[in-house]
């Protein structure tokens, strides 16, 4: 027997885009499914933001213990656990997954295990985990099933020895050789943490630089940090064969004409993300997607089927659980009636390398593409008072301007908490802040807040901290 029941609005899938929308969509007053195929917390919350940043936030504080003689401080016989570590790591998962759990409870959200296949506008199939069918109908549908790793040609992930980051965040051993393939966030994040919990590293990327799309001056930063721990990277690269041996893999990297041999136990694909939207049923209700199977959407969220509305990683990059989380509110505030718009323009970005980027707004090269007449200020964490006494003096903040309007066009941040950092600049790019509003708000001293004041100075000529050259 077929389970049917009617609600409000079905969100299909419960990462940090579909149970923020099925909050939302709760506290409006309206009657919610919220449907998952896997766990609760997505990507994100089981295999990706919370559990990496756990590893990374443990390898850093390695890092730092590992190198604090400078300050007077020596540590003898520190070891790593990492059956230890990857235990607490899931502690930290499983709290904040209960917590969403109570959270759905709460608002009287209907939460189902299954996979879900849109048979109407207003209508969602749902085969259960545990057996059974069940359909749901709804005036509303939020499609919030998020992406997973792109495979790259020619080497298959198999869970064991070739690896996507889901797995590389589940090792109970470390290991001694690892070999990333891809050179963007992901691949480098887990590169250097890796790095700091004892493996030797090399990072392999196909084009001529890491961090495709990130200002160059923070790539400048991040590659010489990745030299200073001792990673290696290989640009214009890729892995043209691999064969197995009694040591682990045999790879081969091609360069142009030439062709490196080296070993590896571990091999780490991080090459960028496809949609999960095949079997969604999507296109028999003529949903339109691009080529890539990414959903289109208008600045509402909407797709061009009535009451179906999309978000997160479904309708393409970045892929970024904050702009899902801000997605979703959104798209439930407009499944509900209301005129809300979501600014695709104005979506920081944070990389957890060592040290960290925080990014928002346009590049120089892009203000310069779309016309304005730019100013760029820059500011360097080595001359930060909380920089230096924290030992993290590596980066800066590089602040762009419109020099007609003093508009503040993009903030781009390599250094020591850029990634909290980054707030503010979004903060004033949402308020279209100029160079005299962040001027006139005092920053507390010492912090490394002040970076970004000083570095908005710069951009016409008033920054204390740094040469500047002198007005007549």
């Amino acid at each position: 027997m077929i389970d049917i029941s009617d609600n409000d609005v079905s969100v299909i899938g419960a990462g940090p885009g579909g149970y923020v929308a099925a909050i939302r969509a709760a506290q409006l007053g309206r009657k919610v499914t919220l449907i998952e195929k896997e766990n609760v917390g997505g990507e994100c919350l089981n295999w990706g933001c919370i559990p990496s940043k756990s590893l990374i936030a443990a390898s850093n504080l390695l890092g730092k213990l590992d190198d604090a003689d400078e300050m007077g401080i020596s540590i003898d016989g520190i070891k790593v656990d990492i059956q230890k570590l990857q235990a607490w790591k899931g502690s930290v998962v499983e709290k904040l997954i209960s917590g969403i759990k109570a959270l759905c409870r709460n608002y009287g959200i209907d939460l189902i295990y299954g996979t879900a296949k849109i048979t109407s506008d207003q209508e969602v199939e749902i085969i259960e985990n545990q057996g059974g069918k069940r359909v749901v109908t709804s005036t509303s549908i939020i499609v919030a099933s998020g992406s997973h790793p792109l495979p790259v040609e020619g080497l298959s992930t198999n869970g064991s020895n070739i690896i996507t980051s889901k797995e590389a965040l589940e090792l109970n051993e470390i290991p001694k050789k690892l070999v990333v393939v891809g050179g963007g966030a992901i691949g480098l994040e887990l590169g250097t943490m890796y790095r700091k919990l004892g493996s030797t590293v090399t990072v392999i990327e196909i084009s001529g630089s890491l961090l495709p799309g990130v200002e160059p001056d923070l790539v400048r930063v991040i590659s010489r940090s990745l030299q200073k721990l001792g990673i290696e990277t290989r640009l214009n690269s890729k892995v043209s064969g691999t064969e197995l041996s009694d040591g682990g893999l045999i790879l081969s990297i091609a360069n142009g004409n030439k062709v490196l041999r080296m070993t590896a136990d571990k091999v780490l694909v991080a090459v960028g993300r496809g949609a999960n939207t095949n079997g969604l049923g999507l296109d028999s209700i003529g949903v339109e997607m691009d080529s890539g199977g990414f959903i289109k959407v208008d600045e509402h969220l909407r797709t061009n089927v009535d009451g179906v509305f999309a978000i997160g990683d479904a309708i393409g990059p970045p892929y970024l659980a904050h702009k899902a989380q801000s997605q979703a509110i959104i798209a439930a505030e407009c499944s509900a009636g209301m005129n809300k718009k979501f600014d695709f323009n104005n979506i920081p970005s944070a990389i957890f390398t060592t040290p960290e980027i925080g990014s928002v707004g346009l590049t120089e090269k892009l203000a310069i593409d779309q016309g304005y007449d730019v100013s760029v200020g820059k500011f360097q964490f080595g001359a930060n008072g909380r920089a230096l006494t924290a030992r993290e003096k590596d980066g800066l903040v590089k602040v762009i301007i419109d020099k007609k309007t003093s508009l503040i066009l993009g903030v781009h941040i390599a250094g020591p908490d850029a990634s909290n950092l980054i707030s503010e600049a979004s903060l004033a790019l949402r308020l279209k802040a100029k160079v005299e509003d962040i001027e006139s708000t005092i920053h507390p001293h010492p912090t490394l807040s002040e970076a970004f004041a000083e570095a908005v100075s710069a951009t016409v000529g008033r920054s204390i901290h740094s040469i500047v050259k002198r007005q007549q």
